[in-house]
């Protein structure tokens, strides 16, 4: 068993009981049971691999997110598996020669290429006679002006920022009010659904407001904004819903 939590990582009083891990840990009750010496440390393999009884705990200095991708953290990791697995030599590579990251970095490129690649790619379905009916020749009848459009954007971004008060109030409300985890057990899902929620309730709120206030003044209808093909109403492919 190794044991690999972060110094700061967000969960270690949750899932350990301590306010400080580097100093408690070791000396907990649940950790005596596990590591059968008067004073375990950190870093140091405690029983057999050959008897299935190895036991080490490393706590590197980082937060929960940081964990698994720490060269230190992934150095035990891997050192940990050519112990207990001990595979041939020929085809192990030292731990502190690590490599992972270049395909993280290609992950990235990769994500960037195809968000890039949406643009074109819609402009080469919108050209296809299956897409015809949503193409429109005639001017918009609304555009978003620079002002108006740092306004909105600005809105939206505290919309975003609202994730971690709203994730504060559910957890609050969960650890003092009414326990969810019975029923909805993975509470960062559960934050993230709360936040959604919220978001879409407020946005929806000013969105339908803008609208009406621009609908009276403008005649601005759904079509004109590219959420519908048929004036007000909502409609797919000339079919209402």
């Amino acid at each position: 068993m190794l044991m690999i939590m972060g110094k700061w990582d967000e969960f270690r009083r949750r899932m350990t009981g301590t306010r400080d891990i580097g100093k408690e840990w070791m000396q907990t009750e649940q950790t005596k049971r596990v590591f059968p010496v008067p004073s375990p440390h950190f870093g140091t393999t405690y029983g057999d691999f050959a008897q299935g009884t190895a036991r080490r705990v490393f706590i590197p200095h980082v937060t929960h997110v940081q964990e698994s991708h720490d060269s230190a953290s992934i150095a035990e990791t891997v050192e940990w598996m050519r112990a207990a697995l001990r595979p041939n030599p020929r085809y192990w590579v030292d731990k502190n020669s690590q490599i992972w990251w270049i395909k993280e970095y290609a992950t990235l490129i990769a994500m960037l290429a195809g968000l890039a690649s949406v643009l074109p790619l819609g402009l080469i379905f919108l050209r296809t006679s299956f897409f015809h009916t949503i193409r429109r020749s005639t001017r918009w009848r609304y555009f978003c002006s620079l002002s108006e459009y740092f306004k909105f954007s600005g809105i939206n971004g505290i919309l975003l920022w609202l994730y971690l008060p709203l994730i504060l109030v559910l957890f609050g409300v969960h650890k003092y009010i009414l326990p969810i985890d019975a029923y909805f057990p993975m509470m960062m899902v559960n934050g993230v659904v709360w936040w959604f929620l919220w978001v879409n309730l407020i946005g929806g709120i000013l969105f339908g407001r803008w609208y009406r206030r621009e609908r009276l003044r403008t005649g601005l209808t759904a079509a004109d904004l590219g959420i519908s093909l048929g004036g007000d109403r909502q409609t797919a492919g000339g079919h209402s819903f």
